[in-house]
Parts: C-alpha cells; sequence; structure tokens
C-alpha cells in the first residue's frame, strides 16, 4: 500500500507520484489495467496483517460437506451438509476485486434463471481476510444472492483468483470452473453448464 503526499508541486507532489506509480505498473503489464484492484488489494492486506488473526475455521476438512459456513452479514452457521444431493454454483469474491462486481450482476441473472428449481443453488462466497469490509460493502451493493463466509472451502477447491466460479455436482465433485469471466459468454456458458450437470444427474427425490 501507499500514502498520498501533500498536494504540492515538485517530485514529492501527489501528481509526481501518480505518474511515477502509472509508469512503473505500465512498464510490468503494458498498460495501467488492474493497478486500481491491485492498490485496494495492498491496502487490505495490510489492514488484515494488523488485525487479530482470523480463526481457522474447517481447517483440514476434505469433504466440502463437512463444512460449516456463516451467512453474511451476521454469522449464522450455514451447514453445507443441507445442501447434499443439490448442484451447487459457487461464486468466490473478495470486495477490493473489481471484476468481481461486474461478475454479481451476470450471476444473479442467472440464479434468477434457475430461480425454479430447487435442485441447483447459488451462494457467494466472500473471502477476505478482514472480514469487518463486508457489512457495508453488502448494505452499499446490495446483492440478490446469498452471500457466506468462505471459511477455508476456497483453500480446499484451491482458489487463487477473484472472481472464481465454480459447479459443484450433487456428490459435491467440481463439474466446472471458471477463474476470471468473459461478460460476453458467461451467461450464456454458465447456464448450459448448470444445465448439462442437472441432466446428467436427474434428481433421485
Amino acid at each position: 500500500a501507499f500514502a498520498l503526499a501533500a498536494d504540492s508541486a515538485g517530485p514529492n507532489g501527489r501528481a509526481e507520484l501518480r505518474k511515477k506509480v502509472g509508469n512503473a505498473w505500465r512498464r510490468a503489464h503494458g498498460s495501467e489495467d488492474g493497478l486500481g484492484d491491485f492498490l485496494l488489494h495492498s491496502f487490505d492486506e495490510v489492514s488484515a496483517a494488523s488485525a487479530p488473526a482470523k480463526p481457522m475455521r474447517n481447517a483440514g476438512l476434505k469433504n466440502p460437506y463437512d463444512f460449516i459456513l456463516r451467512k453474511a452479514p451476521g454469522g449464522a452457521a450455514f451447514p453445507l451438509a443441507e445442501t447434499k444431493g443439490k448442484v451447487l454454483v459457487l461464486n468466490f469474491w473478495a470486495t477490493w476485486c473489481g471484476p468481481c462486481r461486474e461478475m454479481e450482476p451476470h450471476f444473479e441473472k442467472i440464479s434468477a434463471h434457475f430461480s425454479a428449481d430447487k435442485d441447483v443453488q447459488f451462494y457467494s462466497l466472500n473471502c477476505d481476510d478482514d472480514e469487518t469490509l463486508v457489512p457495508p460493502f453488502l448494505e452499499a451493493e446490495k446483492p440478490k444472492t446469498t452471500t457466506l463466509f468462505a471459511d477455508n472451502l476456497d483453500v480446499l477447491f484451491a482458489v487463487s483468483s477473484f472472481p472464481t466460479t465454480l459447479i459443484l455436482d450433487r456428490t459435491g465433485k467440481i463439474a466446472l470452473r471458471t477463474d476470471g469471466f468473459d461478460p460476453d459468454t458467461v451467461d450464456k456458458d454458465l447456464t448450459e453448464a448448470i444445465t448439462r450437470v442437472l441432466q446428467t444427474q436427474p434428481s433421485k427425490m
């Protein structure tokens, strides 16, 4: 993270620092795309480092149905065992992630498309290290899908970038994984993939 200097002229002024930061990022990445998300992520990491250690929830578990997640905000327990036999669509995100904000309307649209089918459930899983950032974010953004804290489910599935979307079949195995998304094709691609999983493993109810 970095701090802005006083708004003064000269080599240490804000405009000059902004130029230097932008130039360094362009040399490394070809453009300034992603610089804002990187800086916000860095700030959050520094803030999280000074915060009390986050409890290691569900540590060591290997079966997703053994996980007990928490609803956000509030923290009410949400045992994934209650979803066993359902097709799950999981969207892993973080508050500092710009593309995650862009993905959420797509995720909500796809969820609405399947709203009448109780065999498929949609959950947004927050992965912020500093959970105090989540309630004000949710209040501002007002997502329509159920939001849960990932509580190390992201570790089980080796999620290392955001947004990452997983479709779990009725046995809890990954049927589809997408790291990032294409806004032009995500609605069609995810809808077709969910439909395939539902048809491949029909409900036994």
